[in-house]
């Protein structure tokens, strides 16, 4: 039979500290994960449309896309970023 687990002290917890600093922020009033990007594609209809006018040779348009750094690795002066980019099916590299 396991036992209940019982509460632990989290004051040096790094987890805790965090969950403190977005507390603080959220009471003043800030939102740490504000949308303040306008996403004008998703990544796969941004892809297609970058193939037709290069099949065209037109010129590009800006497109505007949103995700999250999955990893990011320095290697000397070059340095590699992952990311998974929102609502779409495929990732930029």
């Amino acid at each position: 039979m396991s036992k209940p687990k019982q509460p632990t002290d989290n004051s040096s917890d790094q987890f805790a500290v965090r969950n403190e600093k977005l507390a603080k922020l959220r009471s003043e009033g800030l939102d740490p994960f504000r949308n303040n990007w306008e996403q004008t594609h998703t990544s796969k209809s941004a892809v297609a449309q970058f193939d037709e006018a290069l099949a065209e040779d037109e010129p590009q348009t800006r497109v505007s896309v949103a995700g999250r750094i999955v990893t990011f690795r320095v290697m000397g002066k070059a340095s590699f970023v992952r990311s998974s980019i929102a609502m779409a099916s495929s990732n930029f590299m």
